[in-house]
């Protein structure tokens, strides 16, 4: 079982580190495609993929569990829905991109909390500790937010919607660990994919449709569908079977220390030395939450390649 456990871990961590990467080609693409069109052909393709897969493998073995309810996927499709839409329209109504990583990483603080609500199960001393420290070293990676001009109630609201899209996304996380554990988390994960793409459907005409895309966002489409939505939302929705909520949000937690070190590798991005503490403390943040010797052992191992990483790059 450890074994198991150990490689659903493995998992969630590769599908972390890819949603790290996802953030630079995201960034590309936005910004000279519509928000909301790449958003849909993301996710567009990414249940498609999952769809094919899961019908491929009906022909050579069984479903692992039983089909999920319309509703169930209805539900945790909305709840990605909402996230998404709030983190990126949030991002428009000028909440600087450092102040959305910190309000990004709330929902390391949130699961504990959601669990604690929706499932009667109290988070332990260690997943408090460990969900502060991730909470810090996000807060040092962004950094202080830049003064941003523009309306005060602009700003306003979209900090309220970067900590509504947190609180979404947290709360997916604690439902997906409640309804998952019997369902078949291929067609799971297909059906929210898919459910988020029929939902943004409606905004596009609002929000500048879908023009053609050129060579480039094509590629980036089929990046972010493939890899970080269809693998990435496959993996978290197998883990969550046998892995609880705060386990899975403390592993998320890694994401802005994986982007970080993407975006160093990819964009030539160099460190200050509080961004480098700030990795740091994220990284002993999720081992200090650590419920199992597996996971500290990856945490390490973690820790290790991402450390390797910025030394590599700051020393250049």
């Amino acid at each position: 079982m450890l074994a198991s456990k150990s490689w659903l871990l493995a998992g969630l961590l590769l599908a972390t580190a890819i949603w790290g990467w996802a953030f630079v080609g995201v960034a590309a693409a936005v910004a000279v495609y519509p928000v909301v069109g790449f958003l849909f052909l993301r996710f567009a393709v990414g249940g498609t993929a999952l769809t094919l897969v899961g019908r491929m493998r009906r022909h050579r073995a069984a479903p692992v569990g039983p089909q999920p309810g319309r509703w169930t996927v209805l539900g945790l499709g909305a709840l990605l829905t909402a996230g998404y839409l709030a983190q990126v329209y949030g991002l428009q109504m000028g909440v600087p991109p450092a102040t959305a990583g910190v309000l990004a990483g709330l929902v390391v603080v949130l699961v504990p909390v959601g669990e604690w609500v929706a499932l009667r199960r109290a988070p332990r001393a260690s997943t408090w500790m460990g969900a502060a420290l991730v909470l810090a070293g996000t807060g040092l990676i962004a950094g202080p937010a830049p003064v941003h001009p523009g309306p005060h109630s602009a700003l306003a609201l979209g900090l309220l919607l970067e900590v509504a899209g947190a609180a979404a996304f947290a709360l997916q996380l604690v439902l997906l660990s409640r309804v998952g554990q019997t369902r078949d988390p291929l067609r799971l994960a297909a059906g929210q994919l898919r459910t988020v793409a029929v939902l943004l459907v409606p905004l596009l005409p609002l929000t500048g449709g879908l023009p053609v895309p050129g060579a480039q966002t094509v590629l980036e489409v089929a990046a972010t569908g493939l890899l970080a939505s269809a693998v990435a939302f496959g993996i978290q929705t197998a883990a969550q079977r046998r892995l609880d909520p705060s386990t899975v949000a403390l592993v998320l937690g890694l994401e802005p220390a994986f982007a970080l070190s993407f975006g160093i590798w990819l964009t030539g991005q160099r460190l200050t030395e509080i961004e480098l503490m700030g990795a740091a403390v994220l990284l002993v943040g999720v081992a200090a939450g650590a419920s199992s010797r597996p996971l500290g052992q990856l945490t390490t191992l973690g820790s290790r390649w991402s450390d390797r990483i910025l030394r590599v790059r700051h020393a250049s």
